[in-house]
């Protein structure tokens, strides 16, 4: 047979020289053909402190998980930065209000009250789950809730210090709230939101143009955490 005779490549030479769709490659291509009928489509596989720890959602499951990871990193917060505006309190056994209120004070300042402190009780199968809690590094596992408390906690040390660059935190932060992360803790989210309303009229909106290159095409957070979405191409040229 001459040497340039075609022939028939085998299974394991077709598997030998085919290169495999990578795991980022896969999720670029599920969320095209989820976006055919879907053109708004937006996917984020950051964990929330709920999916990490794959548990279906209750709201006395989301009091105990913020009692046991946020609650004191949030008491920290208040306490060094004076946020008079956030108020913790325990629920009276007849108290009959939501666990999260709002309101407003006499200087319009948005005031947001959490209460914490109800028993809950976990399912055997939840307290399995809670078991791998205990081994969250805080610095190493990529929570969100984490992240949003990382920013905020940024942003106001360099703002007590006068620095402007808690504006680039204030902007990364915002950003981050509007992801599409499943499970979120509201508590968390309720905090970091009422923290950036009220820092709102202090931020210098001039200041942030000038560095837009700097806070969107440079940052690494939003780079790296944003939602996966359609290209505006993309959306056009869907039978919707």
């Amino acid at each position: 047979m001459s040497s340039l005779d075609q022939q028939k490549l085998s299974k394991s030479e077709w598997d030998s020289i085919e290169i495999p769709v990578s795991d980022e490659e896969n999720k670029i291509l599920q969320l095209i053909i989820s976006g055919f009928t879907n053109v708004n489509i937006r996917h984020n596989d950051t964990n929330s402190l709920f999916s990490f720890l794959k548990l279906d959602y209750s709201s006395g499951l989301e009091e105990f998980l913020y009692n046991k990871h946020f609650a004191d990193k949030v008491k920290a917060l208040i306490s060094t930065h004076n946020l008079n505006y956030i108020r913790l309190s325990k629920p009276s056994k007849t108290d009959l209000t939501d666990d999260k209120s709002i309101e407003l004070d006499e200087n319009g300042e948005r005031i947001c009250t959490i209460r914490v402190g109800h028993i809950v009780k976990l399912k055997s199968s939840d307290q399995i789950r809670m078991n791998r809690s205990d081994l969250i590094n805080e610095s190493t596992t990529e929570i969100y809730e984490f992240l949003l408390l990382k920013q905020l906690e940024q942003m106001l040390h360099l703002k007590a210090r006068g620095n402007l660059n808690w504006q680039l935190n204030y902007f990364t932060l915002s950003k981050l709230m509007l992801n599409n992360i499943e499970k979120l803790n509201q508590f968390v989210t309720l905090v970091c939101s009422t923290v950036l309303e009220n820092l709102e009229r202090f931020v210098n909106l001039l200041d942030i143009v000038r560095n837009s290159y700097e806070y969107i095409e440079r940052n690494s957070s939003l780079l790296k955490y944003g939602d996966l979405s359609l290209y505006e191409h993309q959306r056009k040229s869907s039978p919707q």
